[in-house]
């Protein structure tokens, strides 16, 4: 199954996974933002969710994409204070071809160490970031199947 996020992207959806109610993507965030989409895996325990902030003509201009993944960095360790925040490190990788920076981070809640994949990449006027928030011990399995959404990820034209 594929979908669609703002008539931009198209983005494959795994066997097992379903996609997220807003009550459920409330949750995960702790907020009602209506940018955001998500599938989960309920048996996998492994939630790939799909953010985006509009940008108007002049940020878009100057957004630099590397940047934006520090900027973003900072504001998820902030917000993860008191869960045991661990960074792991940048990276960057290609998505339809577009330049896309991320980062990967460790935090837990409820005795449980989760493994956070972060890749922020620009559409137009949209920054997108693409996570996938999984419990550490499946930490291999879930980059196998976030590099397979990945993969999936293309342009609508």
């Amino acid at each position: 199954m594929t979908e669609i996020i703002n008539n931009e992207i198209s983005i494959g959806v795994p066997d097992g996974f379903h996609i997220m109610s807003a009550e459920e993507l409330t949750k995960v965030y702790i907020s009602s933002d209506p940018k955001r989409w998500g599938i989960w895996d309920n048996d996998r325990h492994v939630i790939i969710t799909v953010l985006w902030q509009d940008l108007n003509a002049f940020t878009s201009m100057l957004a630099d994409i590397d940047a934006t993944a520090v900027k973003n960095e900072q504001l998820t360790r902030k917000g993860y204070e008191g869960h045991d925040y661990a960074m792991e490190g940048f990276h960057g990788a290609q998505i339809c071809g577009s330049h896309a920076r991320g980062y990967s981070f460790t935090y837990r809640i409820q005795d449980i160490t989760q493994h956070v994949s972060t890749l922020l990449f620009k559409v137009n006027k949209r920054i997108y970031s693409i996570n996938c928030i999984g419990r550490n011990e499946n930490r291999e399995q879930d980059h196998e199947l976030f590099e397979e959404v990945l993969k999936s990820v293309s342009f609508v034209k």
